[in-house]
């Protein structure tokens, strides 16, 4: 489950930190107001090609972070394969520059 989103000079968002309650979480609003560049933040955690125009105009860079919770022995897996603390918790960074390139964190490692 994504527990947690943070998101930094992404289009038009300087800052946000969303915290998901378990269950269901309802985003809405106006048109303009984000929601789409929340699901765009989630895709990039997910793998989605970066774009540097999605950097916020006036930033150097942004990053999206997100902190995945599971019941223990979920990441086991994972945590054995890229040698990360054991846990019920995943966090996943990633960065954008303005010169287009990106690097993606798991568990504070490259």
């Amino acid at each position: 489950m994504l527990a947690e989103l943070k998101i930094e000079n992404l289009a038009v968002i300087p800052g946000a930190e969303i915290i998901f309650a378990p269950g269901l979480n309802v985003i809405s609003g106006e048109t303009g107001a984000g929601k789409t560049i929340l699901a765009q933040a989630i895709a990039l955690l997910l793998g989605m090609r970066a774009d540097s125009g999605l950097i916020r105009p006036g930033a150097g860079q942004a990053s999206v972070e997100a902190v995945f919770s599971l019941p223990p022995g979920c990441f086991a897996d994972l945590t054995d394969e890229l040698d990360l603390p054991a846990g019920d918790e995943l966090a996943v960074r990633r960065r954008l520059s303005s010169d287009g390139r990106s690097r993606a964190y798991v568990g504070g490692r490259i």
